[in-house]
């Protein structure tokens, strides 16, 4: 199988599998609140703990594994980066869901706030990328970077899974933009 294709196999699976997992669980959580509750809530109940945990290790996997396929697609240091930055969000991820918030808090927290981390250093990279190149599409990251930052700043007042899922939809739509400039 050609890299890309694997790179673009394994990024479009993870989104499936970790956003299905998301509103799969929320639909099945009647009382979800996406003003009240933080989406790893969704990991904590009964009905929803095996899908939300089972579909954020899966999802971070395939997510590391895309990273990793990108490394080995890319040869400028910028965009090697980015790719180590992809494989550690996946990681990170992938142990959100190892260790659910009403397990191991202080652990969850720590993978939930490096997962996030790394998406805004993701974000960043893309938008390094773009101005290194002189794309025009750096106005857009820039101001997806600006929005992620201010969703998260703001998540008292707009629910803090309304911020996470502003937050990783945005780093999802700057991937999906940067591997369909370079990588199609």
């Amino acid at each position: 199988m050609p890299l890309k294709k694997a790179v673009w196999i394994c990024y479009l699976s993870s989104l499936i599998v970790v956003y299905s997992g998301i509103f799969l669980s929320v639909y099945i959580w009647d009382d979800f609140d996406w003003s009240y509750n933080a989406i790893s809530d969704l990991g904590t109940k009964e009905k929803t703990a095996m899908i939300f945990n089972t579909s954020l290790i899966l999802g971070g996997l395939l997510f590391a594994v895309f990273g990793g396929f990108l490394l080995k697609l890319v040869d400028e240091f910028p965009e090697q980066n980015l790719a180590v930055n992809i494989v550690l969000a996946g990681i990170s991820l992938l142990f959100v869901g190892v260790f659910p918030s009403s397990s191991v808090r202080g652990v969850h927290i720590l993978f939930a706030l490096l997962y996030f981390f790394f998406l805004l250093v993701i974000m960043t990279n893309i938008f390094t990328i773009y101005h290194l190149k002189k794309l025009k599409i750096r106005f857009f990251s820039f101001a997806s970077i600006f929005i992620f930052i201010i969703s998260g700043l703001l998540y008292s007042y707009i629910g803090l899974a309304t911020s996470e899922i502003i937050s990783s939809t945005l780093a999802v739509i700057n991937i999906f933009v940067y591997l369909y400039i370079f990588h199609r």
